[in-house]
């Protein structure tokens, strides 16, 4: 087996291993609410077949059902673009001062969400998008739990170690099957 981080990838298909890695996670995320939570590359071996080994689970993250459909609510709604959506979400969320300048908060949703308006979902940088968006909870003083902010951690770092080995991962685009189950089971009685 080889390290990610320092091996010569020249055996290893990176644009596969880089796709495994992201849905390993997301079926983490999504599915488990039981997560590795630190996916640097020293953490991510690569076996004959191009097979994903995770070490190091020295720091998990786990998800409550009610948070993940949260989150799950608060990613579709970047991608569908739903301003009064994502806004709600956001203060559902999080703590939020009580001296909130709601329509400052409102007016930075909205840029946030225009700047991603004509992004395709294959262009789409998700760790862009969360990092954007996180700068805008701390601009308003808002306090997320510590792990849904783990989570968007953990997702941001894997968007990066992923376009390490493939420059073109996109994690928002492998959340295809995701986004449809999620929906799925919301509309489950």
């Amino acid at each position: 087996s080889s390290d990610v981080c320092s091996s010569d990838l020249a055996q290893v298909d990176t644009e596969l291993v880089a796709r495994r890695l992201a849905e390993i996670y997301l079926r983490m995320i999504f599915q488990e609410g039981f997560f590795h939570a630190d996916p640097h590359p020293g953490n991510i071996l690569v076996q004959r077949g191009n097979v994903v080994a995770l070490i190091d689970f020295g720091m998990v993250g786990r998800i409550s059902e009610r948070s993940r459909e949260d989150i799950e609510e608060m990613l579709l709604a970047i991608i569908g673009r739903d301003v009064p959506m994502l806004t709600t979400l956001i203060k559902r969320l999080g703590s939020t001062p009580a001296d909130i300048d709601e329509s400052a908060f409102s007016n930075d949703i909205a840029e946030f969400v225009g700047q991603y308006a004509h992004t395709s979902l294959e262009r789409f940088s998700l760790g862009a998008a969360l990092r954007d968006m996180t700068s805008i909870i701390r601009r308003h003083r808002i306090l997320l739990p510590s792990e849904i902010a783990l989570m968007i951690k953990v997702l941001i770092s894997l968007e990066g170690t992923g376009r390490r080995l493939s420059p073109q991962l996109s994690v928002i685009e492998l959340m295809r099957p995701f986004r449809k189950s999620m929906l799925l089971r919301r509309m489950n009685p």
